[in-house]
């Protein structure tokens, strides 16, 4: 079991600063849910924009695996990993909108 770095490098989409905040925001929801027991604070999300490439330095490889799975379909498909990205974060904030903790 690794913590990282892994690196994730997408060869048709861009990563711009908005995309960069949705792929960060749907990683650490990953995340908290593949491997509850670690504290965000130990993860680390960077991104090369210039190389289209994302950085993940604290995950274990299950984590690693499902967030490159996700990226390496969306970019294959050139989809606008926006818009892709969005939909499952509001998709998972209406299933657990409900939730009381």
């Amino acid at each position: 079991m690794s913590n990282g770095p892994h690196y994730l490098f997408l060869q048709h989409s861009r990563l711009t600063d908005e995309v960069q905040k949705y792929v960060s925001s749907f990683v650490q929801y990953i995340a908290s849910i593949v491997e509850p027991d670690t504290e965000p604070s130990r993860r680390i999300i960077s991104f090369l924009p210039d190389r289209n490439g994302v950085v993940l330095v604290g995950f274990q490889d299950s984590t690693v695996r499902v967030i490159h799975r996700f990226l390496e379909k969306m970019d294959e498909e050139k989809r606008t990993l926006k818009f892709t990205v969005h939909l499952v974060l509001a998709e998972s904030h209406r299933m657990t909108s409900n939730f009381s903790f």
